[in-house]
Order: structure tokens, then C-alpha cells, then sequence
């Protein structure tokens, strides 16, 4: 039986935050480039050093938003016709690490506090259960302390820290701490997370 594929037509979803505010997610393949280099603009510069690639350059943005899966699945979601976060979902592409999905993103700062980061989370981790993956990483560099203690916060435990691992875009090592937990218990306390305001202060 072949694994199912990522159905961009369930997408755009609406949701409302917390304050009544309406987002809309979508996959980053129906995204403007032009959107997506301005929320990035948006960015703090000390957090831009950050993200995996660098999604202003074309060619980058185009293998991301490909919507070729397992090598990754990314949402967006849009407020007033801008990007206000990006995340993503990478599956192992060896058999031996095809049980395992990794989970990135980050948020513009004036949107963080409303619960938009558990929401795109919770995106992410129902299609993992429909794809076999049965545990989340999330790799984080040493200083990210703002998502460490989040995802700390609903059960991920740091299964390793590797001294001096990633090199940022300035050119500085940086400690990668590796981040873990079983879909199932990640998917459930992203339900409670949801269904309470006060538990997803910080997301």
C-alpha cells in the first residue's frame, strides 16, 4: 500500500486565534516568493541567522515549497495578505530513519503570544500520523531559548546537545540541541495546548 501524499486541496484553512483574529494556512507552494522574502525581511536580523536556508533566494524557495514528500512538507500562514510564520515538516528519507519527522519554523515577532505557533504544530503532526512517523525531532540552536522552553513546555525532551555543531550564517558555531518525543503524546498535548489560552502563552 503506497504512503499518502500531501493533499494541498484540504488547504486554505481558517482559523481563529485566540482574540478573534483570522489566519489562514496554506501550503508554501501557493505563497508569492515576493511574500515570503518580505516576512523574512521582517525578521529580527539576529534570528534570521537561524533558519535552515536562506528562503530569499529563488532557487532555495522553490525546493521548499515543492511539495515533493517525504523530503518535506511547509505551511505558511497569511494575515492581511502577509506571511506571518513558516513551518515545515521533513521526513527521514533512509528506511531506517523513515519513522522519524522533523519540525521547524518561526513566527514574526508580532505575532507570537496568540497561539499561532501551536496551531501550525498541530498542522504538521496530524499529517505525520498519516504517514507512519512515530517520533518528533526538533533541532534548536543553543541560544533559541524562547522555542526551547516551549516545546519543553508540552513534553519534548532534549535527547542530545552537540558542542560547536551548526555553523549560522555570520559565521559562529553554535551547541545543536536535539529535542524528541513520540507523535502520538506530541499530538495530544498540542490538543490541550489549543484548548486552553493560558497553556499556549509564549507560542
Amino acid at each position: 500500500m503506497g504512503r499518502p501524499l500531501f493533499d494541498s486541496l484540504q488547504y486554505p484553512k481558517i482559523h481563529t486565534l485566540h482574540g478573534d483574529t483570522q489566519v489562514s494556512v496554506v501550503p508554501l507552494a501557493k505563497v508569492e516568493h515576493s511574500a515570503v522574502v518580505s516576512f523574512i525581511n521582517r525578521l529580527p536580523s539576529d534570528e534570521r541567522i537561524y533558519l535552515w536556508d536562506d528562503l530569499t533566494d529563488p532557487v532555495i524557495y522553490k525546493r521548499w515549497s515543492s511539495e515533493t514528500f517525504p523530503l518535506i512538507v511547509a505551511l505558511a500562514a497569511i494575515s492581511d495578505d502577509k506571511v506571518i510564520t513558516v513551518w515545515t515538516l521533513t521526513q527521514g528519507d533512509h528506511s531506517w530513519t523513515r519513522h522519524i519527522g522533523s519540525v521547524w519554523g518561526i513566527v514574526e515577532p508580532s505575532w507570537r503570544n496568540r497561539g499561532i505557533a501551536a496551531l501550525m504544530v498541530r498542522e504538521l503532526l496530524l499529517f505525520a500520523g498519516q504517514v507512519d512517523i512515530e517520533r518528533v525531532v526538533i533541532e534548536l540552536v543553543k541560544p533559541q531559548k524562547g522555542p526551547l522552553g516551549h516545546f519543553s513546555k508540552v513534553g519534548f525532551e532534549i535527547a542530545a546537545t552537540l558542542k560547536g555543531w551548526t555553523k549560522d550564517s555570520s559565521g559562529r558555531y553554535q551547541d545543536l540541541v536535539i529535542l524528541t518525543m513520540k507523535l502520538e503524546p506530541a499530538w495530544r498535548k498540542m490538543e490541550v495546548l489549543l484548548s486552553r489560552y493560558d497553556s499556549i502563552s509564549g507560542w
